[in-house]
């Protein structure tokens, strides 16, 4: 059952790396900018987010259209491995008509997937304290004592995996809808 929660977590990472990535590549001239970027976000003083490595101009015969989503992706401008990151790329990217995947992003079911599959791998299911201190969003199912385990049985898995999968389909339709428009 643990397996169950870990993987799904795991195909919506995946699949909103990859569509991040193919959404930029497919409209450069708004998504690239990252005109939703949090000035104080983690970049470094003089670090430039936008700029782009000179080999890339290189390897592309100076031709970057279609490839800023890729370019980006492969410099790791954005972990796609944690949610903060995730949110992060959606935000600076979809800053232009951006609201429903801005409120995708924002969805409850996001967080209690990251934070079930993150004590699954880190902590092998066992509560601790900063788990219980976010149980607010979790299932009261999902919620237990300090040092007990999370007792999964098919209902929490569907209560977590079910909103999850939904959100996740949802974040295709309407960066789908958003591509269409723009």
């Amino acid at each position: 059952m643990a397996s169950q929660i870990i993987a799904t977590w795991t195909a919506f990472e995946a699949m909103t790396g990859d569509l991040w990535e193919a959404a930029l590549n497919a409209k450069p001239a708004i998504l690239a900018k990252l005109d939703g970027r949090n000035p104080s976000s983690r970049s470094k003083p003089g670090d430039d987010p936008k700029r782009i490595k000179l080999d890339y101009l290189y390897q592309y015969d100076f031709d970057l259209s279609g490839r800023m989503g890729s370019i980006f992706v492969r410099e790791k401008r954005y972990s796609f491995d944690r949610l903060d990151g995730i949110r992060d790329a959606y935000r600076e990217a979809f800053s232009v008509d951006g609201d429903p995947v801005k409120a995708i992003m924002a969805d409850k079911a996001l967080d209690v997937g990251s934070l079930v599959r993150n004590n699954l791998v880190h902590n092998g299911g066992i509560i601790d304290a900063a788990y219980a201190s976010r149980a607010s969003v979790l299932p009261p199912e999902a919620v237990g004592e300090i040092g007990s385990p999370i007792l999964i049985d098919g209902e929490l898995v569907a209560k977590i995996n079910g909103p999850l999968i939904k959100a996740g389909h949802d974040l295709v339709v309407a960066v789908d809808n958003w591509l269409s428009s723009h």
